[in-house]
């Protein structure tokens, strides 16, 4: 799944409602006549929710995204990219969705990339497996709410394996201000320094269900300060590139950061001096 990545060290953002339309039964008539009953959708499950999603979005604006992507997993936990006409994102959403009758509902935060900020959010749908999902998000606050009608990628299906991560790779955040190597072994774990100084220490796991998503956990020390970090990756189809959606303890910061597998010739590169 091609993600665009746009992040910034902290940010915030807020998950919405979805408002679902349900069919009445018309009134009897006389003369002994009965209705002809109409029959509710089947109930959701969280098997039908899960998966790569993408679509556009409407109604009221959240930090001017005109379309998402992102992924539901098999817990619920639905993370989401917050996507402008410009292509690069301005947010993410994280949220915990439960199953709600003919429908699923769950809250979280929306973190904005620009300001650093996290707002609650809520959010309801409906989603038919493996096909199509229709969800809104109100951050807490707001006027409206912004709704996507989303369509599904079968590439959630092809399972990550941890040699899809081994190697040397660069990882991107603060807007490709601030850049990360890391060397990532065959068993998934890391190590790696930034170009501020700070080291990094961590792992990438494979996650029960055989999906295309690696969990990953790690953390930075910068001096004498110390930040645990926990979420997920994305690989793309060509295994050369990633998308990491993290969040710090407690989900107080959200970050959505890019990862470059290097090669060869870029890492000499670097050795030397020519790369930054």
């Amino acid at each position: 799944m091609n993600i665009n990545t746009h992040s910034h060290r902290f940010g915030s953002l807020v998950l919405a409602s979805l408002l679902l339309a349900f069919a009445g039964c018309g009134g009897g008539g006389g003369g002994g006549s009965s209705d002809t009953p109409v029959s509710e959708p089947p109930a959701q499950s969280l098997a039908d929710m899960q998966g790569f999603w993408s679509g556009p979005m409407s109604g009221a604006t959240l930090q001017t995204a005109t379309s998402t992507q992102g992924v539901v997993l098999a817990d619920g936990t639905a993370w989401f990219l917050l996507i402008p006409a410009s292509g690069a994102s301005t947010g993410m959403v994280k949220a915990s969705l439960t199953v709600s009758g003919t429908g699923y509902a769950g809250t979280g935060k929306v973190y904005d990339f620009a300001s650093l900020t996290a707002t609650p959010v809520a959010m309801t749908g409906t989603a038919v497996a493996a096909s199509s999902q229709t969800l809104a998000l109100t951050p807490s606050g707001a006027s409206g709410a912004t709704t996507t009608s989303l369509t599904y990628s079968n590439a959630y299906a092809t399972p990550a394996v941890l040699a899809d991560v081994g190697g040397n790779w660069q990882v991107s955040a603060s807007a490709g201000a601030l850049h990360i190597n890391w060397v990532i072994q065959a068993d998934g774990t890391l190590a790696g320094a930034s170009t501020t100084g700070c080291t990094w220490t961590g792992a990438f796991r494979t996650r029960s269900g055989g999906k295309a998503v690696l969990d990953f956990a790690a953390s930075e020390t910068c001096e004498s300060l110390t930040a645990t970090y926990s979420g997920i990756a994305v690989l793309n189809s060509t295994k050369s590139g990633a998308t990491l959606f993290i969040t710090t303890e407690a989900d107080a910061q959200g970050f959505a950061l890019g990862m470059t597998k290097q090669t060869d010739a870029a890492i000499g590169s670097q050795l030397t001096g020519d790369q930054h």
